[in-house]
């Protein structure tokens, strides 16, 4: 038998089941279940194709030494919908979006990434945000790049 809130629905086509929805000290709403999934159905959409997210670390970028840097990311290349990476400065203090957007210039600030069959470049532009000292400690991880992608 069907179960909703970790309660048996009786299939029994001589009775009608019923929903209630409330909170204390409020009229409760008291449905019949068909027309509660048929709301559901008219109201809600899902996705035939929903993304899985996976977050990859980017590793030790010392981003003034290198202006780029190279990582794996492991999945089927036509599967990937969004990339993004945030990084992270020597202190620890701030996140940044590595495509962070300088409203004086027009312009990206911080810098891009390309992606192919099986890595994700990230680059940073030169005598940008990411182009100082603030970014240029290694031995640990400069961040993080979030990858959606469809199974």
């Amino acid at each position: 038998m069907p179960r909703l809130f970790e309660q048996t629905i009786d299939n029994d086509p001589t009775t009608t089941n019923r929903i209630s929805f409330g909170r204390a000290g409020f009229p409760t709403l008291n449905m019949a279940l068909s027309s509660f999934l048929t709301w559901l159905n008219n109201n809600l959409s899902f996705s035939s194709n929903p993304t899985i997210e996976t977050i990859i670390e980017i590793g030790d970028w010392d981003m003034v030494a290198d202006d780029s840097i190279v990582v794996a990311h492991g999945l089927t290349f036509t599967k990937i919908r969004t990339v993004e990476a945030m990084i992270i400065n020597d202190a620890g203090t701030e996140l940044a979006l590595l495509k962070s957007w300088d409203a004086s210039s027009l312009r990206i600030n911080g810098g891009e990434g390309i992606i192919d069959a099986t890595n994700i470049v990230l680059e940073r532009r030169a005598a940008a945000l990411f182009d100082d000292i603030a970014y240029d400690a290694t031995s640990y991880n400069r961040g993080w790049i979030t990858i959606k992608y469809i199974p």
